[in-house]
């Protein structure tokens, strides 16, 4: 069985790799504008927290999990 943070780490990654083929493909048509460049950018931050956002959250909760249950 595959681990929730292995599933959202695969997410994370495919939505940044995604945004990368958006911007090549823009690019190699010649269409890349800063208006679509700004427009990716949100993609990086989403894939981004989906990777690294997950973890720390999850860290957090089990700090305040293990305090409350002392």
């Amino acid at each position: 069985m595959v681990s929730e943070s292995t599933i959202r780490n695969a997410a994370g990654l495919a939505i940044i790799v995604g945004a990368f083929v958006l911007l090549y493909a823009l690019a190699a048509t010649g269409d890349l504008t800063p208006t679509f460049v700004a427009s990716t950018l949100p993609l990086f931050g989403l894939g981004a927290a989906l990777v690294v956002g997950g973890g720390v959250v999850r860290r957090y909760l089990h700090h305040l999990h293990g305090a409350t249950s002392n």
